[in-house]
């Protein structure tokens, strides 16, 4: 509910620097002054939620988070991974997601989940999107968009940290 007042708030804000940008811009042009600063400040004002809606739309156009299909397949740990895992071993610890719900994880220090149990996809949970369920205990990720993709992020202990472990889609 405040999120959405939040953001409600920001359009308003934004539509308002539109309109006064384009007041700007229609004075400069009426009054034909050579001190184009009014001129320049309209176009500034116009131009700067012109450019947060096209970021915008290209950061959900490019990074569009995956559906439960898509998710489904073998990953391994990737590159970018922040935790101290020795680049040599990366490719022994896997995260296998089937069809069903069900999930397989090889056991990695600092990821608090068993071997095999459930998961869920819920965007409503903002970057704890994924929630890996072993009986009474539920350890959450993140689904990090990306260029050409995307990386399931698990965050080690205090997020304050830094430390992440990621995991790529092998297939």
């Amino acid at each position: 509910m405040i999120l959405n007042l939040l953001y409600f708030i920001g359009f308003l804000f934004l539509i308002i620097l539109i309109i006064t940008g384009v007041i700007l811009i229609i004075i400069s042009l009426i009054k034909k002054s050579k001190n184009k600063i009014v001129l320049y400040t309209g176009i500034a004002f116009c131009g700067i939620p012109a450019l947060i809606f096209l970021l915008n739309f290209l950061n959900e156009s490019f990074f569009e988070k995956p559906n439960q299909k898509e998710l489904i397949g073998t990953y391994k740990i990737s590159k970018i991974t922040t935790s101290n895992i020795a680049s040599k071993n990366l490719d022994k610890y896997k995260l296998r997601l089937f069809k069903n719900g069900e999930f397989q994880m090889t056991p990695i220090s600092g990821i608090e989940t068993c071997e095999k149990g459930n998961y869920e996809l819920d965007y409503d949970l903002e970057y704890n999107e994924l929630s890996f369920y072993c009986g009474n205990v539920v350890t959450t990720a993140h689904i990090d968009g990306k260029i050409g993709g995307y990386s399931i992020e698990f965050i080690i202990g205090d997020p304050d940290s830094g430390k992440s472990i990621y995991f790529e889609k092998i297939n």
